[in-house]
C-alpha cells in the first residue's frame, strides 16, 4: 500500500463520516447542508464517493440519490483544489 492508497482511504472515511449522516442527508460535521424538505417521500443520499486525481489536482464527487432500496439518480461534479502548492 502506497501513499496514494492511504490518501484514498482517508478521503473515503471523511466522505462517509462527514458528508452523510445516518438518515442519508448531506452534512458537514453536524450541520445539514440541505433542509429536511429536500428529501421528500423517503429520498436520501444512498452513496457519496470522492476521488482525487493528483496529476490534475481535481476532486470528483459522486452522489447517488434514491430510496433505501434503489438508486433513482446519480450525478458527479469536479472541484479543483484552491490551495495548490
Amino acid at each position: 500500500m502506497d501513499i496514494v492508497d492511504l490518501a484514498r482511504i482517508f478521503l473515503q472515511i471523511i466522505v462517509e463520516e462527514v458528508l452523510q449522516d445516518a438518515d442519508g442527508q448531506l452534512t458537514l460535521g453536524s450541520t445539514k447542508l440541505l433542509s429536511s424538505a429536500a428529501y421528500p417521500r423517503g429520498l436520501r443520499v444512498r452513496d457519496v464517493s470522492l476521488r482525487y486525481d493528483s496529476a490534475s489536482g481535481i476532486f470528483t464527487v459522486t452522489l447517488q440519490v434514491g430510496t433505501v432500496d434503489s438508486t433513482l439518480a446519480e450525478t458527479d461534479f469536479e472541484v479543483r483544489r484552491l490551495n495548490h502548492t
